[in-house]
């Protein structure tokens, strides 16, 4: 340790006791930005999801006019439906069906 360098960075404890109290306080303020940051993810990711599904209903929805396309596009969201219960089911209660 050479003036209070280790391998060139500046420690702790070289800083006068002035510095160490401002660099406190500003770890607390850069910590508490963090946080703030961390918090914004929920919301970025509840609109990541809802873009997508609007992205990918809004051609669908178009469509439904057509009766033919309108009754297969229900027949698909019920056996989307059916399945993701069975899929569920199964990995809840892997012996349930044996």
């Amino acid at each position: 340790m050479v003036n209070g360098e280790i391998g060139g960075v500046s420690t702790f404890l070289s800083l006068p006791k002035k510095g160490r109290l401002f660099n406190t306080v500003k770890s607390i303020r850069a910590m508490g930005e963090f946080f703030e940051n961390v918090a914004r993810y929920p919301k970025y990711l509840i609109t990541i999801i809802i873009g997508v599904f609007a992205s990918a209903l809004q051609p669908l929805i178009r469509r439904s006019a057509n009766p033919i396309t309108a009754v297969s596009l229900i027949g698909a969201l019920v056996s989307g439906g059916i399945t993701l219960y069975f899929l569920l089911h199964a990995m809840a209660y892997p012996t349930a069906f044996s």
